[in-house]
């Protein structure tokens, strides 16, 4: 495939943070230029996690300008602003009736690009081909067709192709095309299985693609962080990308009472907890609080109170455990160009810093 040739602005930032600390520590973030897809069953936080890696870039770039695809007429800017730290007068909200008319939007926006821009097409599986519009427009009144299966025979094809071409409009551009990508239950022979988007998964056609499985509501499971039944915790699989290793079962906070939004600092802490790197010794967990860097041992609901801190340390340690596979680390952090970094880690190991 042929590489555009890019006359975009030079970015601070080579990659984008998104809600888990734990990714971003292993991954280094999300590349400009790419093409996310983001899928699971409704309510798992694919939608929330979009939005806040979103807000982040509002965050950091102060240029940044959003477009929001939205068929069902689902955007709601005051959340988007409130809850995820949109600037919503620098969000231009577009309904696209058909799939075709969606790409196409996509491809203008991705050719006139001169800032950080992201586009979030919420959702993709809820934009019918035109094809399919055509025949439920047909047959109103004689047979009730539903949009997702009148004509959905070439909506495959369709996707494919567009997200093809995307691929080669997006490179080296300031732009992040994030697509939330809902999936049904199909009741098989002998089991229930996941279907993502009419049977079709656009992991070879995407830059990025995320697995969201939701795994427990908070106030019934084990992480029974505020009694409410509103915040739940959320399994995030990378389970394909072109630019990083893939990982699997990230926890991801869900804070109800907060819009949906991912809280990344208790987050880190029930990933750190799953692998071991914080345990619970009857209820009580040891913690080096750098105040007066002595360590402590603390009931649950105060973690929670000083979950910064104890994330803080959590991520110190779990990088520290990266550097065991320096080459592998050493090669992440030249090509993301944190020269820092790179040099922290090389007077880590006691070797010479590579030019």
């Amino acid at each position: 495939m042929k590489k555009a040739e890019s006359s975009s602005p030079a970015l601070p930032l080579r990659t984008i943070r998104t809600p888990l600390h734990y990714f971003n520590a292993l991954a280094g973030g999300i590349r400009w230029g790419a093409l996310v897809e983001l899928w699971g069953k409704s309510r798992s936080g694919k939608s929330g996690f979009a939005y806040q890696l979103a807000g982040n870039v509002f965050a950091d770039y102060p240029d940044a300008q959003a477009t929001v695809l939205d068929p069902e007429g689902g955007y709601d800017p005051i959340r988007a602003k409130t809850a995820f730290g949109w600037r919503t007068d620098c969000v231009k909200s577009v309904q696209v009736p058909t799939l075709e008319e969606g790409f196409f939007c996509i491809a203008k926006i991705c050719k006139a690009i001169k800032t950080p821009h992201v586009i979030l097409w919420d959702t993709l599986s809820a934009t019918p081909t035109a094809t399919s519009l055509k025949n439920l427009a047909d047959s109103e009144g004689a047979n009730k067709v539903s949009r997702f299966t009148a004509g959905q025979g070439d909506r495959q094809q369709i996707i494919k192709y567009h997200l093809r071409n995307l691929m080669s409009l997006t490179y080296g551009k300031p732009v992040i095309v994030l697509l939330p990508n809902q999936v049904y239950s199909e009741i098989g022979l002998f089991a229930r299985k996941e279907v993502p988007d009419n049977g079709y998964a656009f992991a070879h056609d995407v830059h990025y693609s995320f697995h969201f499985e939701r795994i427990g509501d908070l106030g019934k499971g084990n992480y029974d962080v505020t009694g409410l039944v509103s915040d739940y915790v959320t399994e995030v699989s990378l389970a394909k990308s072109k630019f990083s290793p893939e990982f699997k079962s990230i926890c991801a906070f869900i804070d109800g009472k907060a819009g949906g939004r991912i809280d990344p600092e208790l987050s880190l802490i029930l990933q750190a907890i799953k692998l071991g790197y914080l345990r619970d010794n009857s209820g009580w967990y040891p913690v080096l609080l750098e105040k007066d860097s002595v360590q402590k041992n603390l009931r649950w609901s105060d973690v929670i109170l000083q979950k910064e801190v104890v994330s803080r340390q959590l991520l110190q340690i779990i990088q520290l455990d990266m550097i065991r596979n320096y080459p592998l680390i050493r090669l992440l952090y030249q090509e993301l160009g944190w020269t820092e970094m790179l040099a922290s880690l090389d007077a880590s190991q006691s070797v010479p810093s590579k030019p």
